[in-house]
């Protein structure tokens, strides 16, 4: 009898076991499925972004300090910050690297711990700076859970930088990599950004077709600090 209760209890704990990582997996595969999702709506707004957005040209003017460059978008930003400033210097690096985009990613709760003991939960982007003939993506990276990309945000808390290439048939299985594609890019180039106390608040990515130079990292890594200061 004694045997009996004791394999019911066993089984009983082996299926909460099972219930709960069943749980985590179809979570994480509603969040894939979301993206996918928004990723439609977005190309079949294409014909209304092409009619609004604000390069319609070939080259890329001169950003202005005072207003959003002609060659960017933002689509969407914080109410009260430095946006003029954080524009103009994403428009800028974006140039001076020969990018295609130039994103940043925020942490939503940075005190709130979550199943990957990152110290955040949700991340989001804020900003998102593009050339000509590319759409807008901040709309479809809102609110995306950082548990499904816990293993790159922890190489980016203690690496200077990391490069994503999704080209790369190695590293695709990790972590990450689904934000390039989702994003309809090749290459890119993400830089932590900290608060004053050095604890990370989101990270900005550079995103082009073709491999990153030293020139690149090097002028890169130096705009974060500066968007860190302005996002502080």
């Amino acid at each position: 009898m004694y045997l009996e209760i004791n394999d019911m209890l066993t089984q009983f704990k082996d299926l909460g076991v099972s219930l709960v990582i069943n749980g985590v997996f179809l979570y994480a595969a509603l969040q894939f499925i979301n993206i996918g999702i928004n990723m439609l709506k977005a190309k079949q707004k294409v014909a209304l972004e092409a009619l609004t957005h604000n390069n319609a040209n070939s080259k890329t003017p001169q950003p202005d300090p005072n207003k959003t460059p002609a060659s960017a978008e933002e689509a969407s930003s914080p109410p009260v910050r430095r946006d003029a400033e954080i524009r103009t210097l994403m428009d800028r690096i974006m140039r001076d690297c020969g990018g295609d985009r130039v994103t940043i990613m925020e942490f939503n709760t940075p005190n709130a711990p979550n199943l990957s003991l990152l110290p955040f939960q949700f991340m989001s982007c804020t900003y998102d700076i593009f050339r000509e003939k590319k759409l807008p993506v901040s709309h479809i990276m809102q609110n995306i859970s950082t548990s499904l990309f816990s293993k790159f945000l922890v190489n980016l808390q203690t690496a200077p930088y990391v490069i994503l290439n999704t080209e790369d048939q190695a590293a695709n299985s990790q972590s990450g990599y689904d934000l390039v594609r989702a994003q309809d890019e090749k290459m890119s180039l993400c830089v932590s950004i900290r608060d004053k106390d050095s604890k990370p608040i989101g990270y900005t990515a550079l995103k082009k077709d073709t491999q990153f130079t030293e020139s690149d990292i090097d002028r890169f890594t130096k705009y974060a600090k500066e968007v860190s200061f302005l996002l502080a």
